[in-house]
């Protein structure tokens, strides 16, 4: 019972590549981080290592271990990572979908854009509703 528990609550990483695990959580990560090789290939499309080794605190070794494993295996890795990019493209039109139709619906039942009925979430309320005329936040009209 213990080893299930400890399953869970950790994931099984199994060492593929200097450097580089898979994770049974996350697929293909740096070894001993989350930072997936998808989060590495994104950032390299966008130019933005830099950004890895400072935001993320890779080290530049564990950022040369994801580029040479990455170009180690460019066919395979590139048509994973373009089915992973479809694959959320996709949630994402889904959930755009599904948030337009939850406030379609609220709306409707004339709940959308209506302060809150517990006063004391008032002041918050305004300060939203302030906060979004400055800014003129698109699709939040009332």
């Amino acid at each position: 019972m213990e080893t299930a528990t400890r399953e869970k609550e950790e994931p099984l990483e199994t060492p593929v590549a200097p450097g580089i695990v898979r994770r049974s959580d996350r697929g293909l990560c740096i070894a001993g981080t989350k930072i997936s090789l998808f989060s590495i290939m994104d950032s390299l499309k966008f130019g933005s290592t830099e950004a890895l080794v400072i935001g993320a605190g890779l080290t530049e070794k564990q950022l040369r271990q994801a580029q040479d494993y990455i170009d180690a295996n460019r066919e395979q890795f590139e048509a994973a990572y373009e089915k992973y990019v479809r694959n959320a493209e996709e949630m994402e039109r889904y959930y755009r979908e599904r948030e337009r139709q939850r406030r379609e619906e609220l709306k409707a039942k004339g709940l959308w854009g209506q302060p809150p009925d517990d006063p004391s979430l008032l002041p918050a309320w305004e300060k939203l509703q302030a906060w979004k005329r400055e800014r003129a936040i698109a699709g939040d009209e009332e």
